[in-house]
């Protein structure tokens, strides 16, 4: 079983991403990217939001050409090309709500994930620098089975599959930086075949 950070490619010229528009919260946030994000709630444990009955799709802008399959808004909140939810749909749809945006170039959709992980770190094993993980260690029973997800506590982390790597690679879609963060000590891919 293998876990990957999925970041935004941000070294190739011809991609680029989006940037948010219309900023008005639908949760009572602050601003509409705080509503993507798990907030932790009075009694200490983690919540997402769920949009998808207060969705309008809102606008975005940025230099995106079309060619980006995952160009992110702030690189922090996911956005995927139609192609790509196309592709990855069986991964997205489970784990979070795939929402309409009004782009002018092409089709797009913020992913609000959903999934959210509590107890997925080993935080005896896992290596800390201050706030930042240096090394992870997955307890591998939290996150078997699951393709699309958050940790409770890493608000803007997003954490993939092999499968969806693996989906994402033959599909050949751009704008993808996956980085391996964990495979379990036995090799296995138990969880995510």
């Amino acid at each position: 079983m293998t876990v990957y950070k999925l970041r935004p490619t941000v070294e190739d010229a011809e991609l680029d991403g989006c940037g948010e528009l219309d900023s008005r919260s639908l949760t009572g946030s602050r601003r509409l990217i705080d509503d993507f994000l798990p907030f932790k709630q009075a009694d200490g444990t983690w919540q997402t939001h769920k949009l998808s009955q207060r969705w309008n799709p809102i606008e975005v802008a940025g230099n995106e050409r079309g060619n980006n399959d995952y160009p992110t808004i702030a690189f922090i909140i996911p956005v995927f090309s139609d192609r790509a939810v196309q592709a990855l749909h069986d991964f997205l749809a489970p784990n979070g709500e795939l929402l309409p945006l009004r782009a002018p170039c092409g089709s797009y959709f913020v992913y609000n994930v959903t999934t959210l992980i509590a107890n997925a770190l080993d935080q005896k094993r896992t290596r800390r620098r201050g706030a930042n993980i240096i090394e992870y260690h997955f307890h591998a029973e939290a996150v078997a089975g699951v393709d699309v997800f958050r940790i409770w506590g890493l608000r803007p982390d997003l954490f993939v599959s092999q499968a969806f790597v693996d989906r994402a690679v033959e599909r050949k879609l751009r704008g993808f930086d996956f980085q391996q963060v964990w495979s379990s000590p036995d090799g296995s891919a138990r969880g995510f075949d």
